[in-house]
């Protein structure tokens, strides 16, 4: 604890005192708004950090060391703790000098006439003065002396309260009632007055003032707009008004108060809790102020205490009012006689008793509750304490005369207390009996009277209710059948309808109405319709109806049916206790009529080349009304399906006008020749219901298959010649038209012509067997040669004859059954060349023979050459050698030829020539090379277009050479970023470079990569030696070069912050260029002065530019340590994170400045504004201090001294303050 003391030169004591609750201490501020707390000021004491204090309801704020603290927890509250490292000071009163919480609070105080002067306290509320203030208080009433002017007040670095104690002196004035004067407090400086409050001073007269209820019991009946009215009464005259308060408690409430009650007061909790609790709100308990006037010396006020009317039955309660003053400061000049005075409350309510429903539905055999309640007050309302009994008496009236429904005439219900809210219902039991007799609903009516009621205030209401019995006999009436059965020749069915399950019918008739309807039969020509009423009562039970069934002669094949049903028709009110079931039921009429299906005829003929075969199925015998389905399929006999006729499987329909069907199946023909073959035709019901009932007969029907094919055999060849060198001839004999189904045998015979058997040819009879597979057969006759040459030619005969063909030789005719063979002399002489092709290259000079030119040019390709050679039987072999011209150009391959001639006259027409002519072909070899001048090309895209060049880079050409040039995407796109290109370059002995330009596109647009396009040749034409032409390199890639400037940088690059702005926004943006593609900038920040995590929060962050976002702004947040300090700088700066971008985008600026301007001010100055010294003290202590703010760097101050009135040495002293 520090206490300053400074004593006034004018002898008057001013004490000073405050508590500083010490930063980081453990003890707590208790808070207890009790009576004794009732001044407008916060009084601390204590030692140590155990701390008392109290405050008044007024309000006070608080601080918390931390920063962290919000309002006053305790404001509204009667008491609570805060932590003792709060700085505690009261709410502004009075003055506010911009954000300076200072001002002045000052409590009344009273004094009694006579008395020589009484001490006043007040407050000053003040945080950081920044200069020395003088508190003066000032009157314009003469009646009380009034110090002029106090010490001046000095200074404290920390917000505190200071309590001053200061004596009033009355002067010599008589007073008859209490007066007030206001008094003036000011706090002043030089520069004027600065903060004003009122003082209020009340004196009190030596008499004293008699106020009393004027009974000790007031007693009212509880109910809505009701109230208590009590009386207040003075007796003196009084000058002023005076201010009391009255308040409402409950007993429990007056005894926790210690407030002594009236004699009269209930005391005893266990015989009235809710009244001594006080838990039930009976009365408004809110306090009330009422004022006595200054007219006359006898004065009687009324107080209303509004009395709510609770609902409850429950015993009278009370409560009690006491009257207190509002103003302490009367205290001493009031007498209260008698300040408490009790109230009663009589209770009104009464309790209803009643049944719960005016009606009660009940169905027959079922139990069921009549109970009466409680109805009034509400469950929670009913507080009887006492025990009680009576009894209800039900009363039971029929409806129906002699019906007894629920067993019984009357009934009793005992009603026992005690009436709290477990036992709010009370029920009787009762059964409504089931009769199994049908009668409908039927109503009983039940009387209550009660009897020994133990509490005056009870009554029954209503004391009637009606029970209203629901009849449950539930009567079945059905088809005794579910299904009937007839034939057509039957002439009607019979249906019974009957009552089922054994209950009967009582004083009432129920109607149920019969009808027919159709099914899959019809109504008029199946059956005849019928409807009819049937009506049951208690004698009738059962019912027959017949319907008539009809027969119109005709196959159906099929059962039909129709239904007949039950609809209730009526049943006097209780048709909900009618079931009809079964309510349906069918009756199937069966077909007995005969149809016969059948073949007509059942043999069938037909020629292998008629193409197909028609069958007939028709109706034999009955007639149809619906349509049958009957499939027609054949089966395979010698014939087989697939071979000799297409398998069918087919429907045909028959009914009433289509009784008759043709079926085709298609016959086929393998031109074979045969014998006749047989296959089946087969019938079977397809229509479901049909099946069983149609008959079908004939259901097989034969078909032969007549084969009609001829086949011709004979000789392949009408004339045979052979050589007497050869040593035999072969003959072929074929299957010349048609072909075999079975095996045929032919007989091969020789006979002679000029030429004799056994001389020129052995003679040869042979077998010759044929059948689907062997359709030729050759024959071999033997040549006999003499071995002599002549120049005449002999031929012998071949015949055939037919031997068996297995039942079908009408169908087998032999032509050509004859032939002739020439036997020829063949003694003969042959020249020509061997080989006669011949191959040779271009560059190998010569080549053995030639003689004409062909796509090969004598004197061009080789020398021209005709040369004799002579044959003799020692000579039987030449070579010729021809020259060949090789020009080094790439071309095709030329051909010429070398002839022969007889040139001896004697050998002409006798010596063969064979082969006459040989060919000799000029084989180029000479290869030419084509392709691109340069491998790879490169073009900015601001040039617009690209040259390129393609060129004979080896060799020469003979004939043109068509290369084509096309352009094909790569990164780069065609119709985007190029051209597409396609040209046709021709090439010959004198075109050997051509150029080609392919045109670049250009967007405008930056895209920070390069891109690239390809482009090939491929060979078109080359007439021929196009295996001779290379190109080489036929491919080449144009790489676009992205000239376009993307410029990203700060815009500003300077910026200023308040270090209480919490951040600052810095802006990057495109500043030259547009984008095509995203690129990525990471913004971050660098130290200078400032230090991340001290001054700002360090950021790094990757901001996207693109085609729609060109301009980011990022935030940096700024850290303000509330230290005074230099100003401080850190800077942004920027990096390229896309890595394609990296080196094509430029960032600038690429640095921002940030300056962080620091506004935190920070007061330095002297802890005491006055300070006083003995001259026997020796020195003088003075404290300088930082009253406000904190410091970021040391700060300097120079402490100097002046003369004043006093002269002495001067001091200096250097302060150094930092933020320690």
């Amino acid at each position: 604890m520090d206490v300053h003391a400074v004593k006034s030169a004018a002898a008057y004591v001013v004490m000073l005192a405050f508590l500083l609750a010490a930063k980081g201490t453990t003890a707590q501020l208790c808070f207890n708004a009790s009576a004794a707390c009732a001044s407008n000021y916060l009084t601390l004491s204590g030692s140590g950090t155990a701390f008392q204090c109290c405050v008044s309801f007024i309000g006070y704020s608080y601080t918390s060391s931390s920063a962290s603290e919000g309002c006053n927890p305790c404001i509204g509250r009667s008491s609570c703790c805060l932590d003792s490292s709060i700085f505690i000071r009261p709410a502004v009163y009075g003055f506010l000098n911009g954000t300076t919480n200072t001002g002045i609070q000052l409590n009344s105080i009273t004094i009694k006439q006579g008395d020589p002067g009484v001490p006043v306290s007040f407050s000053l509320l003040r945080g950081t003065l920044p200069n020395s203030r003088s508190f003066t208080i000032t009157s314009s009433n003469t009646q009380l002396y009034i110090p002029t002017t106090l010490d001046k007040l000095t200074q404290f670095f920390t917000p505190f309260v200071i309590k001053y104690t200061l004596k009033v002196a009355l002067s010599n004035v008589a007073l008859e009632t209490p007066k007030m004067f206001t008094l003036s407090a000011t706090l002043s400086s030089s520069s004027g007055n600065e903060f004003t409050a009122p003082l209020t001073v009340t004196v009190l007269p030596v008499n004293i003032l008699n106020i009393q209820f004027t009974d000790t019991v007031y007693t009212v009946v509880e109910g809505t707009n009701k109230s208590a009215r009590l009386l207040l009464r003075r007796t003196q005259s009084i000058e002023q008004p005076l201010q009391l308060r009255v308040t409402p408690l409950t007993l429990a409430e007056a005894e926790a108060r210690n407030i002594t009650l009236p004699a009269d007061a209930w005391k005893n909790p266990s015989i009235y809790p809710a009244s001594y609790a006080g838990d039930r709100k009976q009365f408004i308990n809110t306090p009330q102020i009422v004022s006595f006037t200054t007219s006359g010396s006898n004065e009687i006020i009324p107080v209303q205490i509004a009395i709510l009317d609770d609902g409850i039955i429950g015993p009278d309660v009370q409560f009690v009012c006491i009257v207190e003053l509002v103003n302490q400061s009367f205290a001493s000049a009031v007498n209260i006689s008698s300040p408490v005075t009790l109230v009663r409350i009589i209770d009104n309510d009464v309790a209803v008793l009643g049944f719960l429903t005016d009606n009660t539905m009940v169905t027959e055999g079922q139990l069921f509750n009549i109970c009466v309640a409680i109805t009034s007050p509400p469950p929670q309302l009913f507080l009887w304490p006492l025990n009680s009994s009576f009894l209800i008496q039900l009363t039971i009236v029929p409806l129906t005369a002699g019906v007894r429904d629920i067993g019984k005439d009357n009934a009793s219900l005992a009603i026992v207390g005690p009436f709290n809210d477990a036992r709010r219902f009370y029920c009787l039991q009762l059964t409504a009996v089931a009769d199994r007799v049908l009668q409908g609903t039927r109503s009983l009516n039940l009387t209550a009277s009660l009897y020994g009621v133990a509490q005056p205030l009870l009554t029954i209401s209503p004391n009637t209710t009606t029970v209203t019995i629901i009849d449950s006999t539930q009567i079945v009436i059905g088809f005794t059948q579910t299904q009937y059965t007839v034939t057509r020749k039957d002439s009607y069915v019979t249906f019974n309808v009957s009552i089922l399950g054994g209950a009967t019918i009582q004083g009432a008739s129920v109607g149920v109405m019969f009808s027919t309807g159709d099914g899959t039969a019809l109504a008029g020509a199946d059956y005849d319709a019928r409807t009819q009423l049937l009506v049951f009562n208690n004698t009738v039970t059962q019912l027959p109806i017949v319907v008539t069934i009809k027969d119109d002669g005709v196959f159906k094949y099929t059962d039909v049916y129709f239904g007949a049903s039950l609809t209730l028709q009526s049943a006097r009110g209780f048709e909900h206790l009618i079931t009809l079931n079964p309510h349906q039921t069918n009756v199937t009429i069966k077909d007995d009529h005969v149809l016969v299906i059948g073949f007509d005829p059942v043999v069938y003929s037909a020629n292998v080349n008629g193409d197909s075969v028609a069958i007939t199925v028709k109706v034999l015998q009955g007639s149809l009304a619906v349509p049958v389905s009957i499939r027609v399929f054949t089966e395979n006999g010698t014939a087989t399906s697939g071979s000799d006729y297409v398998a069918t499987s087919q429907s045909v329909v028959f009914d009433s006008s289509s009784t008759n069907h043709t079926v085709t199946i298609q016959l086929i023909n393998k031109l074979v020749s045969d014998a006749s073959k047989v296959f089946s035709v087969g019938l079977s019901v397809e229509t479901p219901e049909a099946k069983g009932r149609v008959t079908l007969s004939p259901s097989v029907a034969n078909v032969t298959i007549v084969n009609t094919n001829v086949a011709v055999i004979g000789f392949v060849a009408g004339v045979y010649s052979v050589r007497k060198s050869e040593g035999s001839v072969s003959m072929m004999v074929g299957l010349l038209q048609g072909q075999l189904g079975a095996p045929v045998t032919v007989t091969f015979s020789t006979y002679s012509g000029t030429a004799t058997a056994g001389l020129d040819f052995t003679q040869t009879t042979l077998p010759l067997v044929f059948n689907n597979t062997v359709t030729q057969l050759p024959i071999i006759v033997t040549i006999k040669d003499d071995g002599v040459f002549k120049y005449t030619d002999v031929y012998f005969g071949a015949s055939l004859t037919l031997q068996s063909a297995r039942g079908f030789e009408h169908l087998i005719t032999l032509n050509p059954h004859q032939t002739n063979v020439t036997i020829k002399d063949d003694h003969v002489l042959v020249i020509g060349f061997d080989p006669v092709v011949y191959s040779a290259n271009v560059n190998g000079d010569s080549v053995a023979i030639t003689v004409k030119d062909g796509t090969a040019t004598s004197g061009s390709d080789y020398v021209a050459t005709s040369q004799s050679v002579v044959f003799d039987s020692s000579s039987t072999n030449h070579t010729v050698t021809i020259q060949l011209i090789n020009k080094l150009v790439s071309d095709a391959s030329k051909v010429f030829s070398v002839g022969l001639s007889v040139e001896t006259p004697e050998a002409k027409g006798r010596v063969t020539l064979s082969p006459s002519v040989a060919n000799v072909t000029i084989v180029n070899t000479n290869v030419a090379v084509i392709g691109f001048v340069a491998g790879v090309y490169s073009v900015r895209k601001s040039e617009g277009s690209v040259s390129m060049m393609v060129g004979l880079l080896q060799g020469q050409l003979g004939a043109p050479v068509t290369v084509t040039f096309s352009t094909y995407s790569g990164t780069a796109t065609a119709g985007l970023d190029f051209t597409q290109t396609t040209l046709p370059l021709v090439f010959n002995n004198t075109v050997t470079q051509l150029p080609i330009s392919v045109t670049i596109k250009d967007d405008g647009v930056f895209k920070y990569t390069d891109v690239y396009f390809g482009t090939s040749l491929t060979l078109q034409s080359a007439r021929g030696f196009e295996h001779l032409i290379t190109l080489n390199p036929h491919q080449t890639n144009v790489t676009i070069k992205d000239d376009h400037v993307l410029a990203i940088g700060f815009d500003p690059v300077v910026y200023s912050a308040n270090v209480n702005g919490d951040s600052v926004a810095i802006t990057v943006k495109v500043l030259q260029g547009s984008l095509a593609v995203p690129v990525s900038i990471r913004v971050f920040t660098e130290d200078g002065t400032a230090t991340s995590g001290s001054d700002y929060v360090a950021t790094s962050q990757s901001v996207v530019f693109d085609s729609s976002s060109t301009n980011h702004t990022v935030t940096i947040q700024l850290i303000n340590k509330l230290v005074s300090d230099a100003s401080k700088v850190f800077s942004v700066g920027l990096s390229v994170e896309t890595p394609e971008a990296k080196g094509r985008v430029t960032l600038s600026p690429s640095v921002a400045n940030v300056t962080i301007v620091n506004t935190n001010v920070a007061v330095i100055g002297f802890v005491a504004g006055v300070y006083s010294v003995r001259k026997s003290e020796g020195s003088v202590s003075m404290m300088v201090g930082l009253l406000q703010g904190q410091l970021g760097a040391p700060v300097t101050v120079t402490f100097s001294t002046y003369s004043g009135t006093a002269t002495g040495d001067c001091v200096g002293a250097v302060l150094i303050y930092d933020r320690e």
